[in-house]
């Protein structure tokens, strides 16, 4: 592969995130009827379009005369793809981004049938279709355009990611230390009591010690809510597979502050 060819492919890259950070901001917009950044990165894109794109491209080319195989190809392609994707996010991140649990015909809630056969037929299109259209725009760029603007772009999509990864692992140290006080707190006091501890609907019968428990909690959260704001949006049904009293404490802090 030339210079020109990885630049080709990495501009692919990026176009095809953000087409696919497009859909699901207008399936939200549907579903939700309002404006969501569906992203897993702060700016317009989705690199798990991007990257599952790109590797139909290469991987199902020869395919492209035979629509029948093209289309199992992009369903066993994009099917390990989307799978492989969310375990590492949920190894990770300890947080279950997407989840097809209660769908039939689904492996673990990483994948399920219906999904996998609707990328597939979004594989046919984007490879038998989209592609050639838009790599024919590509082969069109003059070079030293195309390799100062995916230079421009792709800086901005490592800092993007970058900030993202340190943003994740900010909310998972802060769940985590939140986890513990909330354990600390639940000893003292009831379940229900400690819901309106935190809420301050319990402040005439609390001692000092308690109450300054009480404060050092709530001003953890002020202090990282910026950090848990951004993921609370954009995947609203986010299951969380460690310290969940505690994201549930963020979302419920949050959810007032809102």
């Amino acid at each position: 592969m030339n210079a020109n060819s990885l630049f080709s492919f990495i501009l692919y890259f990026l176009i095809y995130a953000i087409l696919g950070w497009l859909c699901e901001v207008l399936f939200a917009w549907f579903k939700h009827h309002q404006w969501i950044n569906r992203g897993f990165l702060i700016g317009p894109w989705c690199p798990i379009y991007g990257i599952g794109v790109v590797l139909l491209i290469v991987g199902l080319d020869f395919l492209k005369s035979n629509l029948v195989l093209l289309f199992l190809g992009s369903v066993l392609l994009t099917t390990i793809i989307e799978g492989l994707t969310g375990w590492i996010l949920e190894t990770l991140f300890h947080q279950r981004w997407w989840d097809y649990s209660k769908m039939p015909f689904n492996i673990h809630g990483y994948v399920c049938l219906l999904f996998s056969l609707i990328w597939g037929v979004a594989g046919v299109v984007m490879v038998d279709g989209v592609q050639p259209l838009i790599a024919s725009w590509v082969a069109r760029i003059p070079q030293s355009v195309l390799v100062i603007g995916v230079i421009c772009l792709g800086c901005g999509f490592l800092v993007d990611f970058a900030m993202t990864v340190y943003r994740l692992i900010q909310v998972n140290h802060v769940t985590a230390r939140l986890s513990g006080k909330l354990e600390e707190l639940r000893l003292q006091v009831t379940e229900s009591d400690l819901r309106a501890l935190l809420k301050k609907e319990l402040t005439a019968r609390i001692s000092d010690p308690l109450r300054a428990q009480r404060d050092d909690i709530l001003n953890e959260l002020s202090s990282n809510i910026k950090h848990f704001k951004h993921f609370k949006k954009a995947f609203p049904l986010a299951v969380p597979i460690r310290f969940t009293k505690a994201y549930e404490l963020l979302k419920d802090y949050l959810d007032r502050k809102e």
